[in-house]
């Protein structure tokens, strides 16, 4: 995938791709073809009444293969990935990033040491190797 995109009200939605024996189709989500393409090469399609632009280097699969594409905002993607990796500021406008992975993050599992056996802790001062 070179690149795709849409209009902002269309970020987010499912288009496909089908390959053909020539390039490949692209399909809108309400099932309207948009545009016929070859492969390195860039194609402009319209959708809504705006203007986007699709380019797909290459692909390896059979004519009638469909692949779904969906093109989310910058901000999406940082956002979602903030949220998977459990990464924040602690605090207001503090400036520190603090870190919590997924087993962490609920006061629950903070405090129960049996959910928590398997992390890994500093060894304790003086305390002996098992």
């Amino acid at each position: 995938m070179g690149a795709f995109d849409v209009p902002r009200q269309f970020e987010g939605e499912r288009f496909s791709v089908v390959i053909t024996s020539k390039g490949y189709d692209l399909i809108s989500p309400d099932g309207e073809t948009l545009a016929t393409g070859s492969f390195g090469a860039e194609v402009n399609f319209v959708v809504g009444g705006q203007n986007g632009q699709i380019l797909i280097a290459g692909a390896v699969a059979k004519p009638g293969a469909q692949f779904y594409l969906k093109r989310f905002s910058r901000l999406a993607v940082v956002e979602a990935l903030q949220s998977s990796l459990g990464i924040g500021e602690q605090g207001r406008q503090s400036g520190v990033i603090l870190y919590q992975p997924d087993r962490y993050r609920t006061r629950k599992n903070c405090l129960n040491p049996e959910r928590n056996r398997h992390a890994v802790r500093p060894p304790e001062r003086g305390a002996q190797r098992r």
